[in-house]
């Protein structure tokens, strides 16, 4: 399946260069450009959620007590 979708002059020639150097097709370039700005999103997302964890005395320290309930599984002596 195929769709258009519109972009400026400029765009359209920086993809058109990039293309030819990275001998890929625009689709494949822009599928690429859409798949790192999800990533880089969620990544953001993640942090943002945690620096408000970390600014959270309380959750914080109630993060810190589970995070030692699961540290202690590892070392159960279980081997899978």
């Amino acid at each position: 399946m195929s769709a258009v979708i519109r972009i400026d002059e400029p765009t359209h020639e920086t993809l058109r260069e990039l293309s030819k150097d990275c001998d890929e097709s625009m689709s494949v370039l822009v599928a690429q450009a859409v798949k790192d700005l999800r990533r880089k999103r969620f990544i953001e997302f993640a942090n943002a959620e945690y620096a408000a964890l970390r600014a959270d005395e309380v959750a914080w320290e109630a993060e810190r007590q589970e995070r030692a309930v699961w540290d202690a599984a590892l070392a159960d002596g279980l081997t899978k």
